[in-house]
């Protein structure tokens, strides 16, 4: 059984018991990575996720240019590319944004990657109202398939 197998099982395991008033927040260890989520609905059609946490636990430094390079070229399919926005060398950090927002009347949504090179990434869906008001995070739907390329995607910066 895959990773990507593991994690689908096991949210489904525990969707009803790692459930905090409207958000479901389960956290997933395997034996390569422990997986933390935020989701808002999980069923057999899709996911509503704001937050996704990925930490390896092979305790071996990641190669941050060449993790950068994989998530740029394997997740267009998240409204379009993402860019290199801010990149840290002291704290071996960087930020990615995808360039292709989802505009809805009156804001902007968007997925932001943030990753250390110490084995681990968040991705978090934000909105930013256009009236000027601080950005919040916010539920991206997913196709149930598009969120098993996703974790698979993520799951090869681990293998």
């Amino acid at each position: 059984m895959s990773q990507v197998e593991k994690i689908l099982e096991a949210l489904d395991a525990l969707q009803e018991s790692e459930r905090s008033g409207d958000v479901f927040q389960p956290v997933v260890g395997l034996p390569q990575a422990e997986w933390k989520l935020e989701i808002e609905e999980w069923n057999r059609l899709g996911v509503l996720i704001r937050r996704l946490e990925l930490t390896d636990r092979r305790e071996i430094p990641w190669d941050l240019p060449r993790q950068i390079g994989i998530l740029k070229s394997k997740l267009t399919y998240l409204d379009g590319d993402f860019r290199l926005v801010e990149q840290d060398l002291p704290k071996e950090a960087a930020i990615l944004r995808n360039t292709a927002s989802q505009k809805a009347e009156g804001s902007v949504t968007y997925f932001e990657i943030a990753l250390r090179q110490a084995g681990w990434l968040s991705l978090v869906c934000y909105r930013v109202e256009k009236s000027g008001m601080p950005r919040t995070v916010a539920a991206a739907n997913l196709s149930r398939e598009t969120f098993i390329r996703l974790l698979s995607d993520l799951e090869s910066l681990v293998i």
